[in-house]
């Protein structure tokens, strides 16, 4: 978008001056970018509250109190405690995503602001035209001769804790997957609340990390049946919800609506993991 904007820009001047100015496609392009920012968080805002609605209506349909998906979401709240709610998890989420695509804005702008300079130096030495200059610009900066330059250096991303780097893509990615899997858990569990149906099912899909211990395994969602081990336990852990996790949860009103296999499974978990406030306490020292 940015490469189209300012293509038009060069091919638009009414004043022909000698010289290509870099400060005004630099100012160009940071008024693109700022727009560009907006559209990402109203597509974030909406896809959030979206997420945290359907949180609350799969909880409603899981625990019976609703007949439809259609009726589950209609008879969803939406009050001052969850708008509040799903703003901290878009404020949360926006600033993960411009902390990748703030350092891809500076480098793209690098390489457009390298290549202005590379062509405005050599035709101040000629003497030439705007004219001439525009031309060879736009020829710098068209896609295809600049495509390959962008993909090598100027969707950068990030550096995590572990020094691994990220491409935006794959950044961007795993920060939406991620926060929209946080903002269903966290309407299932505020509907879960507002029902007083504290218990829910870890889903299972067959991971193969560390996730796979508790796949199967119920847990409290918030810490008021005893004999659970509690949502805030189990993802304190850090092997499960942990970023790009899959894991959602199934609320159900209580142990006998599940299958006596599932109950097994359970059981076995429970056995498996043992004391996790003990495990975590140490895991952390």
């Amino acid at each position: 978008q940015m490469f189209d904007h300012l293509i038009l820009q060069l091919q638009f001047n009414p004043d022909e001056p000698k010289v290509i100015r870099e400060r005004e496609i630099m100012r160009q392009m940071n008024y693109w970018i700022k727009e560009m920012d907006k559209q990402t968080a109203k597509s974030l805002e909406k896809l959030i509250k979206k997420t945290f609605k359907e949180g609350q209506a799969y909880h409603l349909l899981s625990v019976k109190e609703a007949k439809s998906w259609k009726d589950a979401l209609n008879s969803t709240s939406f009050n001052a405690i969850q708008r509040a709610k799903v703003q901290a998890l878009f404020e949360d989420t926006y600033e993960d995503i411009l902390l990748a695509t703030q350092n891809t804005q500076d480098s793209v702008k690098a390489i457009v602001r390298d290549q202005v300079r590379k062509v405005a130096q050599y035709h101040s030495m000629k003497n030439t035209n705007y004219k001439d200059q525009q031309k060879d610009l736009l020829k710098e900066l068209s896609k295809e001769g600049l495509s390959e330059r962008v993909s090598k250096e100027g969707f950068v991303g990030i550096q995590d804790a572990r020094g691994r780097n990220w491409d935006l893509k794959t950044y961007s990615n795993m920060v939406i997957k991620t926060k929209v899997n946080d903002a269903f858990t966290q309407g299932l569990m505020h509907e879960s609340e507002e029902t007083g149906f504290d218990l829910a099912v870890i889903s299972n899909h067959g991971a193969k990390d560390a996730c796979r211990k508790w796949e199967g395994m119920v847990i409290s969602l918030h810490g008021k049946t005893k004999g659970y081990i509690t949502y805030k336990q189990a993802r304190a852990t850090n092997e499960i919800w942990h970023p790009n996790c899959e894991h959602t949860l199934h609320s159900i009103r209580n142990l006998d609506q599940l299958h006596s296999d599932d109950i097994a499974i359970h059981k076995k978990k429970m056995s498996e993991i043992g004391d996790v406030s003990k495990r975590v306490y140490k895991r952390k020292k």
